[in-house]
């Protein structure tokens, strides 16, 4: 049996497929106790490479044919995992922006993603790609990735554990990308 949900009117079966799609993503050292202020309440704690240190994780996707269309996303989250479980490292998605309502619903009403609809321009940039982010018509953030090696077509794609904010009292834990 399929699982499906209704988004919008429309049908979405589970798992979502999504056919073409590119990203571009950056790490950063960050300090771990804001890290830690950040996932406070989660049950979660940073993962820490070095002392004092935790990973912060900023990512662009240009979603170019899928099950939800196609559309822009930007990834704000923090490595973490359960405290005494190495085995639990994923994502904290803190905040997710996309450019079209139906995935900001589907995001939000299935998975749980922090979802909310903003301008997202994804660009190619000479030898990479610029990403630009606006919420309300406010500049939040551009950020410039340069091109890393290109995975080759039919390679499949890469997934983590995704954690969500509580709903209710409940972290939720998924695969991503959705």
């Amino acid at each position: 049996m399929v699982e499906a949900h209704t988004v919008l009117g429309e049908q979405v079966s589970m798992p979502v497929q999504i056919r073409q799609a590119d990203a571009s993503s950056a790490l950063f050292l960050v300090d771990a106790g804001a890290a830690s202020d950040l996932l406070a309440g989660t049950g979660l704690e940073p993962l820490t490479l070095w002392p004092g240190k935790a990973v912060l994780s900023l990512a662009f996707v240009r979603y170019i044919d899928g099950d939800l269309g196609p559309y822009h996303e930007f990834a704000f989250s923090i490595m973490a995992r359960q405290p005494g479980r190495k085995d639990s490292t994923g994502a904290y998605i803190h905040w997710l922006p996309v450019n079209q309502s139906f995935t900001c619903e589907a995001g939000q009403s299935i998975w749980g993603f922090p979802k909310l609809m903003a301008d997202i321009d994804i660009t190619p940039d000479g030898r990479g790609h610029r990403c630009e982010v606006r919420v309300d018509g406010q500049f939040v953030l551009a950020l410039r990735i340069a091109d890393g090696l290109p995975m080759p077509a039919g390679a499949g794609g890469a997934s983590i554990d995704a954690y969500t904010p509580p709903n209710h009292g409940q972290l939720k834990k998924q695969r991503w990308p959705h």
